[in-house]
């Protein structure tokens, strides 16, 4: 069985630059759909078609 989508929470966490440029060029490569949840704005930038920003709401 194929999975339908792949979810990552801060992959790039502990990551060294080589190990982050072939993650990057894995989830590139691949037709899977992510949801990918990082605080790396250049990583998600480089990869991301679509990216929904979360902020926490005051309550009153």
């Amino acid at each position: 069985m194929q999975p339908e989508l792949l979810i990552l929470d801060e992959p790039t966490t502990g990551l060294d630059k080589e190990a982050e440029d072939r993650l990057e060029a894995i989830l590139k490569a691949s037709s899977l759909p992510c949801l990918i949840v990082s605080h790396d704005i250049r990583f998600i930038s480089r990869i991301a078609s679509r990216v929904v920003r979360l902020e926490k709401m005051e309550q009153n």
